[in-house]
């Protein structure tokens, strides 16, 4: 065993805001951690004793509560209690085991064969924390992302209303070129286009429309006269077929008169 060891895990954290010079109020916050963890080890192969002993046995205990933090981790249930606060090593290392962060293990073995069961057990521990699945994304407050959004918004719609008045912008508007800018620029523009060809679009078909009212106005008065002049046609053909009976009935009378006449003379 290392006799110089510290016998303590180490952890070195680097904490870096990041503020843009356009831009002070919103900042980020990003954390780097360098862990140390101290090595499992046997009491029986150490022979430690005294303060050593004790140590080893937290040590072992710290790693324990952070093998069982791992294996809850990896376990892909979603809502299974991870439990941090069993130690105060699972309790720093909180936000770099399953929080929103990437995180490097490297795992330190033995190629004796008096280390074979360490070995195997660090193997054992390394696969279990390969199956952690973190999804890292910028860490920003989302207050203070909602109200720059809000404030970003608001500024373009200004320049878009400022551009369309033909005026300048204002010296405390302070707005650089991009490309979501320019993406509304155009679709506005292309709204315009599109607007334009649908109202004579419209206009043209209101025009076909009208003409069609008036050509279905005029067919319907011809159908009118039409049937009006068939009327008349039916009453004079009625009125000349009245007028033929009679003439026969009358006809029809004289010589009926014409041949009592005759029998008359004859007697």
């Amino acid at each position: 065993m290392n006799s110089q060891s510290s016998r303590s895990h180490a952890i070195f954290t680097i904490s870096i805001r990041q503020r843009k010079k356009t831009d002070k109020n919103n900042s980020f916050l990003s954390k780097l951690c360098l862990v140390d963890l101290a090595g499992s080890e046997r009491q029986k192969k150490t022979k430690a004793e005294g303060d050593r002993l004790k140590e080893g046995i937290h040590i072992n205990r710290g790693l324990l509560c952070l093998g069982n933090v791992i294996s809850a981790l990896g376990d892909g249930k979603k809502g299974s209690f991870v439990p941090y606060r069993d130690s105060r090593l699972t309790r720093l290392l909180q936000d770099s085991l399953g929080g929103n962060s990437h995180t490097l293990m490297i795992a330190c073995v033995s190629p004796a064969d008096s280390s074979l069961e360490e070995t195997l057990n660090t193997l054992r521990y390394a696969d279990r924390a390969r199956k952690i699945k973190n999804k890292p994304v910028i860490n920003t407050d989302p207050q203070t992302a909602e109200l720059n959004q809000l404030k970003h918004q608001v500024q373009q719609l200004q320049v878009l209303l400022l551009q369309a008045r033909g005026g300048s912008l204002p010296g405390s508007i302070n707005v650089e070129p991009s490309e979501t800018l320019q993406s509304l620029m155009e679709k506005n523009q292309s709204l315009v286009e599109e607007n334009e060809k649908l109202s004579h679009a419209l206009s043209e078909a209101a025009g076909q429309t009208a003409q069609m009212l008036e050509r279905i106005i005029a067919t319907e008065q011809a159908n009118e006269k039409i049937n009006t002049k068939l009327q008349e046609l039916r009453q004079h053909a009625a009125c000349k077929l009245d007028l033929q009976k009679l003439m026969e009935t009358l006809e029809d009378q004289e010589l009926i008169e014409n041949v009592e006449l005759i029998r008359s003379l004859q007697q």
